[in-house]
């Protein structure tokens, strides 16, 4: 092993070996990338030739198309509501009757349980002069 010293002469002495040096790493770069690329050729080929590869293509490309029409159905029928679940609140309020034992108590808990649109939503519904619709 050379000390720096002994490099530094050495390069100043024959400056054109680095140089070579650089350029057998780029030749080996470009080499290696050629491999890669054959090996990569040598592959598709592989797969291209092979009926049970190609045989296990065929019948996943339906499934996938078919999960990502399903998918996509689904992404367009999510939309935002402003209705309680009626259900669970219905629940709620026959649970704890005791609680909540006028029609007013009842609207006051479910104001409670809204925010957002939600309670703009029901807000004009709650005054005393509100028809029921």
């Amino acid at each position: 092993m050379a000390t720096l010293k002994e490099f530094l002469q050495f390069v100043s002495e024959k400056p054109e070996w680095l140089d070579f040096q650089g350029k057998t790493k780029d030749g080996e770069i470009a080499l290696l990338r050629r491999e890669l690329e054959e090996v990569r050729r040598q592959l598709q080929d592989r797969i291209d030739n092979d009926e049970h590869v190609q045989q296990q293509l065929a019948e996943a490309k339906p499934e996938r198309d078919a999960y990502s029409r399903q998918i996509a159905k689904m992404a367009m029928h999510v939309r935002k509501t402003t209705k309680i679940p009626e259900l669970l609140m219905a629940q709620k309020l026959a649970a704890n009757a005791d609680h909540f034992d006028t029609s007013q108590l009842c609207m006051a808990y479910v104001a409670s349980c809204c925010e957002g649109k939600a309670r703009k939503h029901i807000t004009p519904h709650m005054r005393d002069d509100a028809m029921n619709t």
